[in-house]
């Protein structure tokens, strides 16, 4: 089984037409400031390694930074970590998160599940359709607005749809954030392939 990085991660749903946050990744500090020219303030920097897996556990990841001179800081901070290959500097957003993905058993092949980031997790075998996908939302206490439902139901169609196109996932987590515009943005994913 290999596990990607959530760089490689991030990238392959984007080809895959999901909704991912804008973000740049910096290998040295001569990088740094295109990177954060690109993403633009504020943002948030997240230590990148093929086998860092828990960022929060090494305090890896750094919230809200608006100048040059504190990414500076995080910067060489975050790529003295253990593993580290660079650093992903990704666009700060606000709005509601939700964790979504696929998961592969030996009983029922690929289910896929989503709930609020912390608990109350539904699980559905794929394909499924809209009406299943609302159901979902319901089940998991996640009382949404209608524009917020129908934002989520458009994920997870998309992610059931992933789940047939590609058996050789083993288990894919997307966390993903509903913002004020009511858009989805992948903020976080990790997936494992066959």
């Amino acid at each position: 089984m290999e596990v990607v990085s959530e760089l490689k991660a991030e990238d392959f749903l984007e080809k895959e037409g999901f909704p991912v946050v804008e973000r740049a990744f910096s290998k040295n500090l001569s990088e740094l400031e295109n990177a954060i020219r690109k993403v633009g303030p504020p943002f948030i920097m997240k230590v990148s390694g093929e086998k860092i897996l828990k960022k929060k556990v090494l305090r890896g990841i750094k919230v809200d930074i608006k100048t040059y001179t504190q990414a500076v800081i995080e910067f060489k901070d975050l790529r003295r970590i253990g593993g580290s290959n660079g650093v992903i500097i990704q666009k700060k957003l606000s709005g509601k998160e939700f964790l979504a993905g696929i998961k592969c058993t030996n009983e029922f092949g690929h289910s896929l599940f989503f709930g609020n980031i912390e608990e109350n997790f539904v699980f559905r075998i794929p394909p499924i359709g809209k009406d299943e996908i609302q159901r979902m939302i319901k089940e998991s206490a996640a009382f949404l607005p209608k524009e917020d439902d129908e934002t989520i139901t458009q994920l997870m169609l998309r992610l059931s749809e992933l789940s047939q196109k590609h058996p050789e996932i083993m288990d894919a987590k997307i966390k993903f954030m509903v913002t004020e515009e009511k858009l989805p943005k992948i903020i976080d994913a990790q997936i494992s392939f066959k």
